[in-house]
């Protein structure tokens, strides 16, 4: 693969993996930051949890209608 003369998926890979993880990453503490005045700690997290999930999808979202709108695909 060393000599291979396509183009590099190196923006796509990181793109399709790394944004979303790091976007879950940097919401649930931020959310858990947001949430910590909550009398209940579990009550908390999960819902920290619950809106880093929410945000991530929507990450993953734009990215796949920004995908099909400007053809980054092809």
């Amino acid at each position: 693969m060393a000599d291979y003369q396509g183009p590099s998926v190196l923006g796509k890979v990181l793109i399709g993996f790394a944004v979303p993880l790091l976007s879950f990453i940097l919401m649930a503490a931020v959310f858990q930051k947001l949430t910590a005045g909550l009398a209940s700690k579990t009550l908390a997290t999960a819902l920290s949890f619950i809106l880093a999930v929410g945000t991530t999808a929507l990450v993953i979202t734009i990215i796949q209608v920004a995908n099909r709108r400007f053809g980054a695909d092809r």
